[in-house]
């Protein structure tokens, strides 16, 4: 996961998540991401599936973290902290 941090308040902000398989295969995932509690993300797809969150600073830090599910594996990222 790649985020832009350490803008000033009003600025932008862009999160990219991208999911594969390690071997190379399809598999249906759904994927989650949650802004400070509040769900911002929540699509569905097949692997490989690339996710592009863009969202405008309120000056106030920001705290993501991304849950991605398949049929069989789940990921969780730490969380993500965005100060402005």
């Amino acid at each position: 996961m790649k985020l832009d941090s350490g803008r000033p308040a009003s600025a932008p902000i862009e999160l990219r998540l991208a999911v594969e398989a390690s071997e190379g295969r399809r598999h249906d995932v759904r994927v989650a991401v949650v802004g400070n509690g509040r769900l911002r993300v929540l699509e569905r797809g097949a692997t490989p599936l690339s996710i592009v969150h863009r969202e405008v600073s309120d000056g106030t830090p920001l705290v993501l973290r991304a849950d991605v599910r398949g049929a069989q594996q789940r990921v969780l990222t730490n969380p993500i902290i965005v100060r402005p």
